[in-house]
């Protein structure tokens, strides 16, 4: 968590900067804040892992995948995958599976 600032000025239609004293003068006008919140948890990128698809193997050493996806908490949004990177490695896409030897009826058929 931290906090960010910015610099808060008053400026005309024309784009240019006036006294403060000119904006403080018109009464729908509120000055917003110069310093907020930064890196809340809903702003923190986070992993999504879908299901691992089947092996590509029932013995012997497969392969089975899953999609992975860089989102804020609590949003639907995608984050860049270099945001989560900064947080926590990315998870494995790929994995080996039911790497056991196959039954012997199976590596010699009749």
């Amino acid at each position: 968590m931290g906090t960010k600032a910015r610099e808060i000025g008053c400026m005309n239609s024309s784009g240019n900067y006036i006294a403060e004293s000119e904006c403080e003068s018109v009464d729908e006008l509120v000055k917003p804040a110069n310093i907020s919140d930064c890196m809340t948890d809903r702003c923190i990128p986070t992993w999504h892992v879908s299901h691992w698809t089947p092996c590509t193997a029932t013995c012997g050493g497969g392969m089975r995948k899953r999609m992975i996806k860089c989102m804020y908490r609590g949003t639907r949004k995608l984050a860049l995958q270099m945001f989560c990177k900064m947080v926590s490695p990315a998870p494995p896409v790929f994995e080996r599976c039911n790497t056991q030897d196959c039954p012997a009826a199976l590596n010699n058929p009749a």
